[in-house]
């Protein structure tokens, strides 16, 4: 995944990220216009990206979501080579669970639904 298709904090850009309530939305002169509330940017600010609020993924509370209630599944296998699995029992030391998540992040199927879903099995390594 690309910086700009994730939620991550982390940009090349100025681009401001906020949390906002959805309160409404209008078609006026063909321009959508979006009636947002719990906003920290200036009336006119163009909104530029629109991600819905995962209750899995975003921590605020009191918060809802109706669009992925539940996160998604591992299902593929991540296979590491020896380098590779030795370096995570290093980690491991140091930050307990590193390892699972690993895992669990590598074996989420990121590809858009449109390409094969086919069980893989994907092989890591390090270099040193």
């Amino acid at each position: 995944m690309g910086v700009f298709a994730t939620r991550s904090g982390f940009r090349p850009n100025p681009i401001g990220m906020s949390s906002v309530v959805l309160e409404g939305m209008c078609r006026e002169r063909g321009q959508l216009l979006l009636e947002l509330f719990g906003v920290d940017i200036l009336d006119g600010t163009p909104v530029l990206d629109i991600k819905p609020y995962l209750p899995y993924a975003d921590r605020i509370a009191e918060a809802t979501g109706g669009f992925a209630t539940q996160p998604p599944r591992a299902c593929l296998r991540a296979d590491f080579t020896d380098a590779a699995r030795q370096a995570l029992v290093t980690i491991e030391r140091r930050y307990p669970g590193f390892a699972g998540l690993v895992t669990y992040v590598l074996g989420a199927d990121l590809r858009p639904a449109y390409a094969d879903t086919t069980d893989t099995i994907h092989k890591y390594w390090i270099e040193s």
